[in-house]
């Protein structure tokens, strides 16, 4: 679904999809505080608006994990030169430690 044609249908849609109350959502999209709380319910009732805001969630579900796999990749890379590095000087504690944590990241403890 491409972006709500109206833009503070959109502002309202995103700012709901990323968490904000709908009420803070319906202000932040610049529309008045006077019966902002009334106005938000009129405005989820609206089917695209809905479905913009479910598509929204997803996209934002999406590109939290790409994000939180990355900085596994990251953690698990550091540690693997941690590993190569503590065992080249002989600081094997360092070295048990790291894989301990890797082990620990994968669930495997």
């Amino acid at each position: 679904m491409p972006q709500l044609s109206n833009i503070r249908h959109e502002t309202f849609a995103r700012a709901v999809a990323e968490g904000k109350s709908q009420t803070k959502s319906y202000i932040y999209a610049g529309y008045s505080e006077n019966g902002a709380r009334a106005n938000a319910a009129r405005l989820i009732a609206n089917d695209s608006i809905r479905q913009r805001i479910l598509e929204l969630s997803n996209e934002i579900r999406i590109e939290n994990e790409t994000d939180q796999k990355n900085a596994v990749v990251g953690i698990f890379n550091d540690l693997e030169e941690i590993i190569i590095s503590a065992s080249s000087i002989g600081k094997y504690d360092a070295v048990y430690r790291a894989i301990a944590l890797k082990a620990k990241i994968k669930g495997l403890v």
